[in-house]
Formats: structure tokens, C-alpha cells, sequence
């Protein structure tokens, strides 16, 4: 009987052993690890609107931290008497659904070289006030594998709850 209780005894010193052996090398393993990479969500962007009597001139500098493409849209009402012209500047192009797209990216810091002016002729048939909105959007800059930068306007954030 006492041989039995040692041989009992031993058998539980020794699966302790070795499991204290295991846990041991599990919770002393490390690594380290050196270097940054900064990561970059979102953009920050400014527009710039100078005003001239009636007429609009806009230009927007990236004030973030990554490369990215803008686009401005006017939004303003249809009534007989107000005419609007908007004008891109140089580098700026019409796109679809009414907006204007700088063709080139925006480094940091950096603020589109040239306008998009919008000009408001008013006559005396216009018969009410009126106001001209001026929007705009940026999308971080997209490379492909032959480093040429693209914007895709289609990306977007998705609020809690809602799908892409």
C-alpha cells in the first residue's frame, strides 16, 4: 500500500513538473520589435473662397498628412434673372454630376495652383436672394503598380450601422 501511494505521489510530482516546465516557457517566450509606420485615416482638407461682389473664387490646400485629390460641386438656385458660370482654372477639369476635379494630387500642405471661378451675372427679373454654395470632397490618393496616383471617388466611410 505505501508503494503504491508513492508511486502515486511520484507520478503527480513528475506530471507537475513537467507541466510547470511548459507553462514556464510559454509566458517567458518575448519579442521585440523596433521602427514606425505612421498610419493615415482620412483627410483634412481646407477650402478657400475669395469674394468678389458676387463672384467666387476657390482654391482648397491639404491639411493632412497624406497625399490626396479634391473636387469642388456649386450648388445654387435655378431662377430667371441669375446666371452662373463656373469656370475651372488651369489643372481643374468638369467631371460628372456637375463637379470640378483637380487632376493632380495634393502633397501635404500644398494648395491647388489655380482656381475654379465662379462668375454670377444678376438682372433685374430676379426677384429674390439667393445664395451660392460651394462644396467640396477629398479621397486619399490611390497609386497603381507603375506609381501613377488616381482617385476613386466611389470609396467612402460607412456610418455605424450602415452598409459600403
Amino acid at each position: 500500500m505505501k508503494k503504491r501511494v508513492w508511486m502515486l505521489l511520484g507520478s503527480i510530482v513528475l506530471v507537475l513538473g513537467i507541466s510547470v516546465g511548459i507553462t514556464l516557457a510559454y509566458f517567458t517566450a518575448y519579442s521585440t520589435e523596433a521602427g514606425t509606420q505612421e498610419l493615415v485615416l482620412g483627410t483634412d482638407t481646407t477650402i478657400h473662397e475669395t469674394v468678389t461682389d458676387l463672384n467666387k473664387s476657390v482654391t482648397i490646400t491639404n491639411e493632412g498628412g497624406a497625399p490626396v485629390f479634391v473636387r469642388v460641386k456649386a450648388f445654387y438656385p435655378q431662377a430667371e434673372g441669375l446666371e452662373v458660370a463656373v469656370i475651372p482654372g488651369e489643372g481643374w477639369s468638369a467631371a460628372a454630376e456637375g463637379w470640378y476635379q483637380y487632376q493632380l494630387p495634393l502633397a501635404a500642405g500644398e494648395t491647388t495652383a489655380s482656381s475654379v471661378e465662379i462668375e454670377v451675372t444678376v438682372s433685374e427679373k430676379l426677384e429674390k436672394e439667393f445664395n451660392i454654395v460651394v462644396v467640396h470632397e477629398a479621397v486619399a490618393a490611390l497609386y497603381t503598380e507603375e506609381g501613377e496616383a488616381y482617385a476613386d471617388w466611389s470609396m467612402r466611410l460607412a456610418a455605424e450601422g450602415e452598409e459600403n
